[in-house]
């Protein structure tokens, strides 16, 4: 069972991964100026929904500690690296944004 939680929120991370930067690539392109805007409407929705699965996936294994805390420390790390990825991508755009303007 955590083994197929662990695949499913991985998939599910990078799904969404996948389609924010379509979106992102799609607004830095067509208006560079709402990508701030949006960055920031993705990564809370990202928040909201893997909370989300967080809690639901709980709800299925909260009989075994030791599967809530290796889930947890899983999640946790996934999160945690595809925020610092999101963060050097909305970066690296920023700095696009500012030369485009100069």
């Amino acid at each position: 069972m955590l083994v197929t939680l662990i695949s499913i929120t991985l998939l599910f991370h990078a799904v969404l991964t996948v389609g924010s930067l379509f979106t992102w690539k799609k607004v830095l392109k067509d208006n560079p100026q709402l990508l701030p805007k949006l960055f920031f409407t993705t990564a809370a929705i990202r928040l909201v929904a893997s909370v989300a699965l967080f809690a639901i996936s709980l709800l299925l294994i909260r009989q075994d500690i030791v599967q809530v805390k290796i889930f947890t420390v899983v999640v946790i790390a996934t999160y945690l690296l595809l925020l610092t990825f999101d963060t050097a991508y909305f970066y690296h755009s920023s700095k696009t944004i500012d030369n485009s303007n100069s």
